[in-house]
């Protein structure tokens, strides 16, 4: 009775793919049937859920229709034998934080309406709700105003044109994620757009600090500091005149949302970071489970893999960024969208925490070869570009000696 079973293995696995390709993209679908005609070699397959897999193409179909420049090709990829494959670790920060950003604007653009309420009282309602031109200055447009909320709205004018002419050198990108909002063309929507493309403009100024996070967040709010400065946000009239109050609660609205702001914007571009960070972590994934040398013992030249950020680099970005975001929270907790945004970043680091190594110090007493370090820590030797990034102070790899960081298995 029965059966008498040998496991011969899985078969293979096929993925059913139909790509599209219409008006500028029409005449693709010639390159990539040419593509799949003449390779002989495994093609790579980047999949959203398995991450890298190799394989070949069974079979192709397509279908087009010339006279509207459409044309679908259908294909079955079937993967080379793989052994066991994990799925890849996909947490969206970057797209998270964009959602939480355009949050945060709104709420930002009501307590600007209501900070300006606040400051010159019952005739907030004709000024808030006016229509402005955007080609004009803000204070031109407003006649028949008190003398007090005229030097509001002059003051929040002046600033306005002083926070236009910041870092005028550096462009907007076009396609980011403060160029696709809608700031209004009223008084909160001037002032809060104009804060927000300075705040961008400064991201741009130290972008080349990327690799270093905490670094980058710390220039940055420096710069937001500065910025504060040059406006003189901080400085008050010693005058106790209607008109006097009504510039310095100008200055403190505007300096209060620039700090807002300078936190969102920082927590948007640290978002990004993280983001690029996974992907050179999944490319330095790939390289190391991919062998050095054939099986005829020839070493297999690759290209260098990036460098990625370590746990405390991670943990200290962080820590600075939640630290800022505290900051503007302290000065409008009705903000909500700003609690998420700390969330938000508090919760990718401690998912990517539990696979991320550990890196420790341990005392080399002999010169050692680095690839002889893993192994005697039970690393992978594909592991000696990765130790050498974290370990500066090493100049030749043949001979270590002294303190020396490596990763934690």
């Amino acid at each position: 009775d029965g059966s008498d079973l040998e496991d011969m293995g899985q078969n293979a696995r096929t993925i059913h793919l139909r790509c599209f390709f219409y008006d500028e993209t029409y005449q693709g679908h010639y390159d990539l049937l040419v593509m799949l005609e003449d390779n002989e070699e495994l093609f790579e397959l980047e999949h959203p859920q398995y991450g890298l897999i190799k394989g070949k193409i069974e079979s192709v179909g397509v279908r087009h229709v010339d006279l509207e420049w459409t044309a679908e090709i259908d294909f079955n990829f079937i993967e080379q034998y793989r052994g066991e494959v994990e799925p890849v670790y996909q947490e969206d920060v970057q797209g998270k934080t964009e959602a939480v950003f355009e949050e945060c604007q709104e709420q930002q653009a009501a307590k600007v309406t209501g900070d300006i309420w606040d400051a010159i009282g019952t005739e907030a309602g004709a000024i808030v709700d006016k229509i402005l031109d955007p080609a004009l200055e803000i204070l031109e447009q407003y006649s028949e105003l008190s003398a007090p909320v005229r030097a509001f709205v002059g003051k929040i004018s002046e600033l306005e044109g002083k926070l236009v002419a910041t870092l005028t050198t550096i462009t907007n990108p076009a396609n980011s994620v403060i160029a696709g909002l809608s700031y209004g063309v009223n008084l909160p929507g001037r002032i809060l757009g104009a804060i927000a493309r300075a705040a961008e403009r400064h991201v741009l100024l130290y972008e080349n600090l990327a690799d270093s996070p905490e670094r980058f967040l710390q220039s940055f709010e420096d710069g937001m500091i500065a910025l504060e400065e040059s406006l003189e946000l901080n400085e008050t009239s010693s005058a106790t005149t209607n008109i006097s109050e009504a510039k310095t609660a100008a200055q403190e609205t505007t300096r209060k949302h620039l700090q807002i702001m300078g936190a969102q914007v920082a927590t948007l571009k640290l978002g990004e970071i993280y983001a690029d960070d996974e992907a050179d972590r999944e490319k330095v994934r790939q390289a190391e489970n991919t062998r050095s040398f054939d099986t005829e013992g020839n070493y297999v030249k690759r290209e260098a893999t990036p460098e990625i950020l370590t746990i405390n680099e991670i943990e200290g970005a962080l820590a600075s960024a939640r630290a800022y975001l505290q900051a503007a929270i302290d000065q409008a907790r009705e903000m909500q969208a700003l609690k998420d945004m700390a969330r938000s970043l508090l919760q990718h680091v401690n998912i990517i925490k539990l696979e991320r190594e550990k890196i420790i110090q341990v005392e080399v007493a002999n010169e050692t070869p680095i690839h002889l370090l893993c192994l005697m820590y039970g690393l992978p030797y594909n592991y000696a570009p990765r130790i050498l990034s974290i370990n500066p102070q090493i100049e030749n790899p043949n001979f270590i000696i002294g303190m020396v960081n490596i990763y934690a298995r």
